[in-house]
């Protein structure tokens, strides 16, 4: 018999589980066992242009980023302050140079043993900014992306050549997290902070050499943010600044004639107007520019996309003949829309005309893309992931789609419109480029897709955005419905070629 309470209860879990092994029927011969349903995969984090992360790792030399940070804090001591940042002084501590160390050369005639760097002094690290100062950093990702914004609005940029250069810096910060990791693989000490300043000041130094001035000061803040939070030695701050650097060189050297620096050159009869002749005016059934006004990026359709290896099955479908049937009900429909206007809707023209002098349609979806990291509390490789994906999207769908503008050369709504109705006169003036299809509907339709893969729980509201964008317009005179239509569906097969790639 058995007494004990332990050996009972034991038993009686033995007999319960063996019964519920009983219970369970085996499959039979034959029979094929159900599938269970997969969840679809998320975006999944990946490097877009610098390959191995160790390649660049194994270039770092530590001794050398640690000399290149000391003359910063070296000099003699300077009364007052070296540096003003966002309003506030900063005064540099002198460092003294690490000692040289002499190296014995082994017995046996091989290649003597690497230094290893010793412990960077502490006074390398300047005193720290304002708290004010410091707080602007508190999301670098998200505020290096927004001086990028900031630069193409003074280089009023045209929305094309905008995605690009948003796509180049935030590829920079996505990428330095793929070299993060592989120098924290090999017990590499690196400041994240100092490799996401050192990275995208010298992609804002490639794109926009004139304006390196403009954030100067502010990388003097993030640089050392990460030392100011007591995470960082002065040696991670110099093996960040250094790896920074090479990740946007490494970057440079891969869209570096991509097309986007070629002449942009198109032969026009009208192109050469003989003295004393008048300015010929275009026709309505065929787009060529307003003289003197030229066409805009007539080649952009050759650039490189990226990430993808080519534009297969991406092109928009071939528009309809201006005098089909179909055509020409788009006309009516369009002169009785125009005349029928609404307040609300020219100001949603206004809204989405992102005119030059501003970060234009692709910094309009960065500004919607961080309210939502920002709401969704993302980290910043989290952050930066989600930047990379958009900025990649919209530099190939506007690539795909000006190729297919200027393939087919439709006319804008303009000279029609003003040949019927002289009085009339658009919501926002027309690009010198043709009208079909829309860049605008294209570029939308597939940031809100993209978006939507990290942000699931937005999808209607990102939809809803992107046929606001390309209803916009038509509202503002500058397309046809015909164009917006194409734009959409052109938008969604290249949003939803870059979440193969994403997934």
């Amino acid at each position: 018999m058995l007494r004990s309470p332990f050996l009972i209860g034991l038993l009686l879990v033995v007999l319960i589980l063996a019964g519920c092994a009983t219970d369970t029927p085996a499959p039979q011969a034959g029979a094929t066992a159900s599938a269970v349903a997969e969840t679809p995969r998320g975006p999944q984090a990946r490097a877009w242009l610098i390959g191995d992360g160790a390649r660049l790792v194994a270039q770092l030399d530590q001794a050398t980023a640690l000399g290149e940070l000391a003359p910063a804090s070296s000099a003699a001591p300077i009364t007052g302050t070296t540096t003003l940042i966002s309003g506030t002084s900063i005064n540099e501590a002198q460092a003294p140079m690490p000692t040289a160390q002499p190296i014995v050369l082994p017995r046996d005639g091989s290649a003597p043993p690497m230094p290893v760097p010793t412990a960077a002094p502490a006074s390398l690290i300047p005193a720290p900014a304002s708290a004010e100062a410091q707080a602007a950093w508190a999301q670098p990702v998200s505020a290096w992306m927004e001086l990028g914004m900031e630069a193409i609005a003074r280089a009023r940029l045209t929305p094309n050549r905008a995605a690009r250069d948003l796509a180049i810096l935030s590829i920079a910060l996505n990428d330095s997290y793929t070299v993060l990791d592989a120098a924290r693989a090999q017990k590499i000490e690196v400041s994240e902070e100092a490799m996401l300043a050192s990275a995208a000041r010298q992609a804002l130094n490639a794109s926009r050499p004139s304006d390196t001035a403009a954030w100067q000061q502010s990388y003097d803040v993030a640089v050392w943010m990460g030392a100011w939070k007591n995470h960082d030695s002065a040696q991670a701050v110099a093996n960040g600044i250094q790896l920074g650097k090479a990740i946007a060189d490494a970057i440079q050297d891969r869209v570096r004639g991509d097309g986007a620096t070629a002449p942009q050159t198109f032969d026009w009869p009208e192109s050469i107007i003989p003295p004393g002749q008048p300015t010929p005016i275009p026709p309505v059934d065929r787009w060529r520019p307003v003289l003197p006004d030229q066409p805009i990026d007539p080649l952009w359709g050759k650039v490189r996309l990226i990430g993808l290896p080519s534009s297969a099955g991406l092109a928009a479908a071939a528009p309809p003949n201006w005098d089909a049937v179909g055509f020409a009900d788009t006309r009516t429909a369009f002169a009785a829309a125009q005349h029928a206007l609404t307040d609300e809707q020219r100001q949603l023209a206004r809204k989405w005309a992102a005119a030059s002098g501003t970060p234009t349609l692709a910094g309009h979806w960065f500004a919607l893309a961080r309210s939502m990291v920002t709401d969704a509390h993302l980290d910043n490789r989290a952050t930066a992931q989600v930047y990379a994906a958009l900025g990649v999207t919209l530099h190939n769908a506007f690539v795909v789609s000006w190729a297919d503008a200027y393939r087919y050369l439709v006319p804008r709504p303009t000279n029609w419109m003003r040949a019927s109705d002289p009085a009339w006169s658009p919501v926002v003036p027309a690009p010198s480029a043709p009208s079909y299809p829309s860049d605008s509907a294209a570029a939308s339709a597939a940031a809100a897709d993209v978006l939507a893969a990290f942000f699931p729980a937005q999808a209607t509201q990102l939809a809803a955005a992107a046929d606001e964008a390309a209803r916009s317009q038509v509202y503002a005179g500058v397309h046809w419905q015909i164009d917006t239509d194409a734009g959409k569906e052109q938008g969604h097969r290249v949003g939803q070629a870059m979440l193969t790639l994403i997934r």
